[in-house]
């Protein structure tokens, strides 16, 4: 993500869709430089209970989303920096 990042710089806008499960996704790919963060697949299977299912589902990313932040020490969403995601080596 940094390196898309650097390619279309500040002008262009990226967004994250596939992969994101919980707050914590949402908080690494804003953290490396994502502007939005799409969260598909969870809200089909909850779809699956109606409108309490999703509202239980997003609840839960929200709830997981702050802990994230409190745990990093971020009090606001523009807090949230690059430092707080270590990259893994290639292997």
């Amino acid at each position: 993500m940094p390196r898309i990042r650097a390619a279309v710089g500040k002008d262009f806008e990226v967004y994250v869709d596939g992969g994101v499960r919980t707050g914590n996704d949402i908080l690494k790919c804003l953290a490396l430089g994502t502007d939005y963060v799409f969260v598909g697949r969870p809200i089909s299977y909850c779809l699956t209970f109606g409108y309490d299912g999703v509202k239980k589902m997003v609840d839960i990313l929200a709830d997981e989303f702050r802990r994230g932040m409190i745990l990093t020490g971020c009090n606001s969403i523009k807090e949230i920096s690059p430092s707080l995601v270590k990259p893994q080596p290639n292997l």
